[in-house]
């Protein structure tokens, strides 16, 4: 699923809000359970709480954004009950939206880990830059003899790498971790002027040099697209996005 994403004029680079949002958990908070207390306490402000009647919860997203619905346990029961598959229509204006999910006070434990695309491999957003594409897309790296699901960005104008780069990638396990990496994809295209830096054509002509005089006319070097393409992110990105088409 992807969603049509309206973003202010003055600036198109930011996110404004989605036009539809995924289902991707429902809860139910019942009175009855021991956790309840806790789980209240980090789920609604105390001004919409429902002493003694619990609450039906959907965990919503988009791309890279998050939103929690509270409504009642009788409205997600039906919901469940209609919609084997979790993919029928919420409506929401019987309830109340948070603007994050909830991750303290017990919720780390019932929240669970998601990816945008299924498995953790795929695009998740693009935004326009001088052209070309600055790509924000998950893929899976060997951890502990697991694979580990990662999101990180890409610039296609200078070729950024995450292995250089801490901050353009990170663990993936929910929309926040997704929002993170989108929104320092967007930091680079707004300080294009000092994180933008393509290679100097001048510089390759200077390692290519080099290069010939240590192993002969014949070395070749190849430009950092091309390293890109073969083993650097674009390689990452054309292997997540065919895992994805072969969901």
């Amino acid at each position: 699923m992807n969603t049509r994403r309206t973003a202010p004029d003055t600036d198109p680079v930011r996110t404004a809000r989605a036009d539809q949002f995924r289902i991707s958990a429902t809860v139910i908070l019942a009175p009855g359970d021991p956790r309840f207390a806790e789980l209240e306490k980090a789920l609604v402000l105390p001004e919409h709480r429902r002493p003694g009647q619990g609450y039906g919860i959907a965990l919503l997203e988009s791309e890279t954004d998050a939103v929690t619905y509270v409504g009642s346990i009788r409205q997600i029961e039906d919901f469940r009950a209609a919609n084997s598959d979790g993919n029928g229509v919420l409506d929401v204006s019987h309830g109340l939206c948070y603007g994050s999910w909830p991750q303290t006070g017990g919720w780390d434990e019932v929240v669970p880990p998601t990816t945008w695309n299924p498995g953790g491999e795929g695009v998740v957003t693009e935004f326009d830059h001088r052209g070309i594409a600055v790509v924000v897309y998950e893929f899976l790296r060997e951890r502990g003899g697991e694979q580990a699901p990662i999101v990180a960005f890409h610039c296609l104008h200078c070729h950024n790498d995450h292995a250089f780069f801490h901050d353009h990638a990170t663990e993936n396990s929910g929309p926040g971790d997704r929002r993170w990496i989108a929104d320092k994809a967007r930091v680079h295209i707004r300080q294009a002027a000092h994180e933008c830096r393509p290679l100097d054509p001048r510089h390759l002509e200077a390692v290519v040099q080099v290069a010939r005089e240590k192993f002969g006319p014949g070395a070749v070097v190849p430009a950092p697209e091309a390293q890109c393409a073969a083993d650097g992110p674009c390689a990452e990105i054309r292997h997540a996005k065919a895992r994805a088409a072969t969901r």
